[in-house]
Order: structure tokens, then C-alpha cells, then sequence
């Protein structure tokens, strides 16, 4: 299988998950709220279509899918750690997307033998 075709099913598996979270949030009669959980999986599949789009690792729509990417599954960390019983700070998620963007951004220089491979 193509990676291409792996990051639009990752995208579209993503998506129909985070309609599933919905569906049950909004169904019951109870509702459930699970915080963070929807978001990091429309995160997820912002991500994933946006490198699905992107044409090679250095491309501007890579860097801003590894970023959605990145922060979704740092909001689906907080989701198991809101699910444990464990409290998430305010200022976590600020600081937490003011690093990764950088990151983001800086992968392509830190790692450019694999840019070159990937973009071939």
C-alpha cells in the first residue's frame, strides 16, 4: 500500500472516530464528556489529510500537519490523564503548541536525509 493512500485512511479513520465521540456525547441521556477527546481526533485528522496534500517534507502543508498531528495526540495524552483522574493545567496547552510549532518547522533541517528520501 502507498504511504499516501496510509495518511488518508489515518485522516478518514480519524474523522469517522471523532463523529462516533460525537454522536455518543450528544445521544445519551446521560452525556459523557470527555474533554480534549473529539478535538485531538479532528486534530489527528486535520493532520493527516494536510500531509496527504503535502508533497514532500518541506513542503508548508507537511509542517502544518505535523503540527495538528502533533497537538492531537498531545490532547489525546491529556484525555487518558483528564480519564485517570489526573488535572490538566490551562497554561499546558498554550505552552505545548508554542513548542511544537518550532519543532514543526525545524524537523526538516534537523533530518535531511530523510527529507531527501521522502521526497523522491
Amino acid at each position: 500500500m502507498e504511504l499516501r493512500t496510509v495518511k488518508l485512511l489515518l485522516a478518514l479513520g480519524s474523522f469517522l472516530f471523532a463523529l462516533l465521540l460525537i454522536a455518543f456525547k450528544y445521544k445519551k441521556k446521560n452525556p459523557q464528556a470527555v474533554p480534549f477527546w473529539i478535538s485531538a481526533k479532528m486534530l489527528q485528522a486535520v493532520g493527516s489529510f494536510m500531509l496527504f496534500l503535502a508533497r514532500g517534507t518541506s513542503d508548508s502543508w507537511a509542517v502544518l500537519g505535523n503540527i495538528a498531528l502533533l497537538l492531537g495526540c498531545a490532547y489525546e495524552a491529556w484525555t487518558v490523564l483528564i480519564i485517570s483522574g489526573q488535572n490538566i493545567k490551562r497554561e499546558h496547552h498554550i505552552l505545548t503548541a508554542l513548542a511544537l510549532s518550532p519543532y514543526a518547522w525545524q524537523h526538516r533541517l534537523w533530518f535531511p536525509h530523510i527529507n531527501q528520501a521522502l521526497s523522491s
